[in-house]
């Protein structure tokens, strides 16, 4: 920060932030439903819709099985395991980070969407078209690479495009809605895979729950003639007088002479002044993650929190373990299973909007130590639950209690947890290497994913009546880690985040920084104030 010396830094002691609230970069920021804020809410869906058919298409390759038809078309009646989708959909997301650092740094967020939702395309045609063939079994899971593939650079450029081109009052919403619309597209193909249940079973049964990924593509592909690309990338790439006109336009609703708009283009100048220089060849090196102490520091964090939740994948609420309820109880039927799944949906997608205003109300950080908080105690609860009435397989108990643990454990993830773990992630990301970051972290998360399924059959196998307890101790490590070890970002625009990380002592300059603040919060001076 300016003024700061190194030995204060050393010492954690925080001067207040200049710009106390987001709000306060623009002090007549629009509500968040009013028809000013109409062009933003726009551009944002945008993304929201790259990432909703992220979650659609995932979903999708997991529920296809318990149709018949699609059994019978694809494998001649023996199902492909969901060891293989998740093996087929890793490859593709592993490969795609490969195109981050040298494509889109270059070639833009919005046409990075674009390319991805592209070559999605092209997977889905594959699965529905080439399975009429006489390999049907290569040709669907050739098809899920190729899709993932695409769906996983649309997800991770629009993660970019929303912080980059929200309104600074509501960035902290955006995100963390951002974060929650995976369950958005989830439920939709839930909803959809029931219909298809109790439809003909025809060769189109399990089909066109798939073509229905053709409508995300042609929206998507329309939308991307209208919005506008982000001004973080504008001027990392040279072209100022264009990024000042699309906050005009986008985010101060054509008011010209709002102080904002010199206020962002002044910080974009900074982070560009000390960005390095964008070249294709430069763009695919990694080694700049690791050369500047701030860097590591977020990388640190990135790590803690992205490929921690592997592990939650593991959790025994996930699907292997649901299955095996389903067993216990007797439920065969598919579309009672997809009934079941869609009831637990509703409440996540409820949550999941509620939750977006929760991060920058009460912090990232104490938000996700009071998810896992709850999830370790609703853990606890379910694991002495299933000790004690284990032996009792009616609905009325045994499911009943799992069902309502499952729901329960589900909302309070989409409604605490989700938006905040998500909005921080997207937050800390440093900017000049903001395609470099998402590079090993996704890279180093697919590899993760590949043991994701073997890994969960092998811990329901081993723990047996014992799995409640791996979500509760998963839950109270993860407690303990954010709680030492993340700091909080709320308040900060994203450049002052990437500030907290030049101090070595970083957790505790950022709570006392936000303390100062929250002391001046009040001060219609402060509130008014923009960085010089």
């Amino acid at each position: 920060m300016p003024g700061q010396t190194e030995e204060n830094r050393r010492d954690g002691e925080p001067e207040p932030f200049v710009l106390l609230r987001a709000q306060a970069l623009d002090p007549n920021a629009p509500k968040l439903h009013s028809r000013y804020m109409y062009r933003n809410w726009f551009a944002v869906m945008y993304a929201v819709l790259a990432l909703a058919s992220n979650a659609y298409d995932a979903s999708l390759a997991w529920n296809l099985p318990i149709l018949n038809t699609f059994k019978q078309d694809v494998t001649g009646g023996d199902a492909i395991s969901l060891a293989q989708i998740d093996v087929a959909n890793n490859i593709g997301g592993f490969l795609a980070p490969f195109t981050y650092m040298p494509l889109f740094d270059g070639f833009g967020r919005r046409r990075g969407v674009v390319l991805g939702t592209f070559f999605a395309f092209i997977g889905v045609c594959v699965q529905v078209f080439g399975t009429f063939g006489s390999n049907p079994n290569v040709a669907f899971l050739s098809g899920r690479v190729i899709n993932q593939f695409g769906i996983a650079i649309a997800g991770a450029v629009a993660n970019a495009y929303v912080m980059e081109i929200s309104h600074p009052a509501w960035r902290a919403f955006f995100g963390g809605m951002f974060g929650g619309v995976w369950v958005w597209g989830y439920y939709l193909n839930q909803f959809v895979i029931l219909i298809a249940s109790v439809t003909p079973e025809t060769h189109w049964q399990w089909r066109v729950p798939i073509m229905i990924q053709f409508v995300w593509v042609i929206i998507i592909f329309a939308m991307s003639f209208i919005v506008p690309e982000t001004p973080r990338w504008l001027v990392h790439m040279g072209r100022e007088e264009e990024a000042r006109q699309v906050i005009i336009k986008w985010q101060a609703n054509g008011d010209a002479t709002n102080p904002m708009i010199e206020a962002q283009i002044e910080e974009l100048r900074e982070v560009v002044a000390t960005a390095p220089k964008f070249t294709y060849l430069g763009a695919i090196n990694p080694l700049p993650l690791f050369a500047n102490p701030n860097v590591r520091r977020r990388m640190f964090i990135l790590a803690l929190v992205n490929w921690a939740w592997k592990l939650i994948n593991l959790a025994p609420s996930g699907g292997a373990f649901t299955t095996l309820i389903y067993d216990n109880l007797g439920v065969t039927n598919p579309t009672t299973k997809q009934a079941l799944d869609i009831g637990g949906d509703i409440f996540s997608v409820v949550g999941g909007y509620f939750g977006s205003f929760g991060p920058e109300r009460y912090g990232r950080r104490k938000l996700q130590n009071w998810g896992y908080g709850g999830a370790a105690v609703l853990s606890l609860l379910m694991a002495i639950f299933y000790q004690l009435f284990a032996s009792n397989k009616s609905v009325l108990v045994y499911g009943g209690f799992f069902f309502a643990f499952k729901y329960i454990l589900g909302l309070w993830n989409s409604l605490v947890t989700a938006p905040s773990a998500n909005l921080f992630t997207d937050e800390i990301m440093p900017y000049e290497h903001r395609m470099r970051t998402l590079f090993v972290v996704q890279v180093v998360g697919s590899a993760l994913g590949f043991a994701t399924p073997y890994l969960q059959a092998w811990i329901i196998t081993v723990l047996g009546d014992y799995n409640f307890y791996y979500v509760f101790a998963y839950s109270v490590v993860q407690f303990i880690t954010i709680y030492l070890l993340v700091p909080e970002t709320k308040g900060r625009t994203l450049e002052q985040v990437g500030e907290i990380f030049d101090h070595h002592n970083f957790v505790t300059y950022s709570l006392k920084n936000l303390k100062l603040n929250d002391e001046l919060v009040d001060d219609p001076e402060v509130q008014v104030k923009v960085k010089a």
